[in-house]
């Protein structure tokens, strides 16, 4: 199904985030389920739903070219966070530079057909799918009044 991506790395400081907490890449589904790839308890990288993180709503214009509007509301964590724990959201201050990104991934049958992003990456190996695994391709944004 298609989906938003919302790609956050709280402290703007890169690097893998494939298995741990370091940034997260949410997939915001069409169900209003938001997912991405965590360790389980056993350490093992696999899809768990962060539904408490993102508050998301959609919806499709009903004539053409029915452009899609997605508002969300997300809750910053950091790389302390742990889960099925009880975690703080990091407080946003003025000030503040956040790795950022986001996508829209357009998967109708099934598979992936389209991958819009907001940030150009470039190949690592022929590579370019690399926002669910490294915060280094995102980009950053510093809040301001």
């Amino acid at each position: 199904d298609d989906c938003l991506e919302i790609f956050i790395d709280a402290d703007a400081s890169g690097g893998d985030h494939l298995n741990n907490y370091n940034a997260f890449a949410y997939h915001l589904a069409l169900d209003n389920q938001v997912v991405d790839i965590g360790p389980n308890e056993a350490g093992e990288a696999v899809p768990q739903l962060y539904n408490d993180h993102v508050e998301n709503k959609w919806q499709r214009d009903i004539s053409a070219p029915h452009k899609i509007h997605w508002e969300a509301a997300v809750r910053v964590f950091d790389d302390s966070y742990q889960h099925g724990k009880d975690n703080s959201p990091v407080t946003l201050k003025e000030g503040m530079t956040l790795g950022f990104m986001l996508a829209y991934c357009d998967a109708d049958g099934g598979d992936r057909e389209h991958f819009l992003g907001s940030h150009e990456i470039t190949p690592v190996n022929g590579d370019k799918n690399l926002g669910y695994k490294d915060a280094s391709v995102f980009g950053k944004v510093k809040l301001t009044k």
